[in-house]
């Protein structure tokens, strides 16, 4: 009898062997062919999307714990989209600026138009960082409340937890700001140019009659051109 129902699961574990071999094979082939708009301008995205939210997923009989991952989940998103938004909107801008234009070819004035041009930019930079600095303080205070020597949360025991999630979230966006700083300091035609605009905008303030404006009309848009400096470390 254990002859037979050893000879039927050996069977059955051939069978099924072959049929995974034949469902790889047709996942090799489907996966090697190369995509052609023109024979196939229909394609299905097949992708599997969470449906969950990482809110159903945290909630536990402890509600203080709750409270402590919802926070933390909320920072990781905030931080995620920040981290997406610098590299989508700010860094390249910031490293093409002044792609193929050398200091020969620049004609009096053109730097200066060149920096009025890009200044809605640097306003959206200068208030990005802003931001950022903002959720960074927000993640190292919510930290220094939660591994606190005189914790104010006593529910919760933290000695041995160790959130290298949120650590590693909050490492990429301190990178992020790094990375800012290195592209600005490397592009000599953004620094240099900025430096032109400044003293024109210097200039205008000291000869305002010349330009037909008021010093109290010209006063915003310093204290505006000082903000976008002290936000982006411009020079």
């Amino acid at each position: 009898m254990a002859e037979v129902q050893l000879r039927k699961y050996t069977k059955f574990l051939e069978s099924y062997a072959g049929h995974l071999l034949d469902i790889e094979d047709a996942l090799d082939e489907s996966l090697g062919d190369a995509w052609d708009f023109h024979l196939d301008p229909i394609a299905l995205e097949m992708t599997p999307h969470e449906t969950t939210d990482l809110l159903d997923v945290v909630r536990t009989d402890n509600k203080v714990f709750n409270k402590v991952v919802s926070v933390f989940l909320a920072l990781c998103r905030e931080l995620t989209a920040l981290q997406e938004e610098a590299v989508n909107e700010f860094y390249g801008p910031l490293l093409l600026y002044g792609e193929g234009v050398s200091e020969q070819t620049v004609s009096d004035g053109d730097a200066q138009v060149a920096i009025g041009q890009l200044l809605p930019f640097l306003q959206r930079l200068s208030v990005f960082v802003g931001r950022v600095n903002l959720v960074v303080k927000n993640v190292v205070h919510q930290l220094a409340m939660l591994y606190s020597p005189t914790p104010t949360i006593q529910a919760i025991h933290t000695d041995e937890v160790h959130l290298l999630t949120v650590l590693q979230h909050l490492g990429d966006t301190l990178t992020v700001l790094i990375t800012l700083d290195e592209i600005i300091a490397s592009n000599e035609a953004l620094r240099g140019h900025w430096k032109m605009y400044k003293r024109m905008v210097k200039a205008v303030s000291s000869n305002v009659g010349l330009f037909g404006v008021t010093k109290e009309n010209l006063q915003p848009f310093q204290k505006f051109v000082v903000r976008v400096l002290s936000g982006i470390h411009l020079g």
